[in-house]
């Protein structure tokens, strides 16, 4: 299951998990059209910060 199909799933069935996706091909990603439970898209490979920073934003609660 690719992480699009593992997202596509939870939608469906109603989850609300925050999530933080983690991608090498984020230019094929339309970050408009993502559920809002997907907090923050970060490209590969990953620098510590931003993915600290994104973290930090989930267990704040900001859905931005």
């Amino acid at each position: 299951m690719s992480g699009a199909d593992l997202i596509q799933t939870l939608e469906s069935l109603g989850r609300t998990t925050p999530i933080i996706v983690l991608s090498g091909w984020t230019q094929d990603l339309d970050r408009a059209a993502l559920p809002s439970f997907v907090r923050a898209v970060i490209d590969k490979p990953v620098k510590l910060e931003a993915f600290k920073a994104a973290i930090d934003q989930v267990l704040q609660g900001d859905p931005s």
